[in-house]
């Protein structure tokens, strides 16, 4: 799992090497650990687009831009990114290895300069009640 520490090294590698970032997509903002990412983000002066099912209210207002798509639906995903492109894209909700490697060829290309950071959080269902 992800924490906060890990995004804060990234952020400070980033600045310490003069690569500014101000654009990001995120996939699962609305709950638990996304929402402390969203505002982590949005402290630092990015401009963040959540991608939901819009199912789940969150707490930020008009701060964030939001995508309604199915994540598990490959053209839904392909026709609302397809004239998008981000400094940085979080796939937080990624829970198959099939979501991982959509993501990989929806969003290939879809970032400025090369500069990628997706990170994927992949539940093993062994370990669900």
């Amino acid at each position: 799992m992800l924490c906060m520490a890990c995004i804060q090294n990234a952020f400070n590698l980033w600045e310490k090497e003069g690569i500014m970032m101000k654009k990001a997509l995120i996939f699962g903002g609305t709950k638990f650990f996304g929402i402390h990412l969203v505002n982590q983000l949005l402290d630092k002066g990015y401009h963040v687009t959540i991608a939901t099912r819009g199912q789940t209210p969150d707490p930020f207002g008009d701060s964030v831009r939001r995508v309604e798509v199915d994540r598990t639906d490959k053209q839904s995903l392909a026709r609302a990114f397809k004239h998008e492109t981000w400094d940085v894209i979080y796939d937080q909700i990624c829970f198959s290895s099939q979501d991982a490697m959509t993501s990989m060829e929806i969003f290939k290309g879809k970032t400025y300069n090369s500069l990628r950071l997706c990170l994927f959080t992949t539940w093993s269902r062994l370990l669900l009640p």
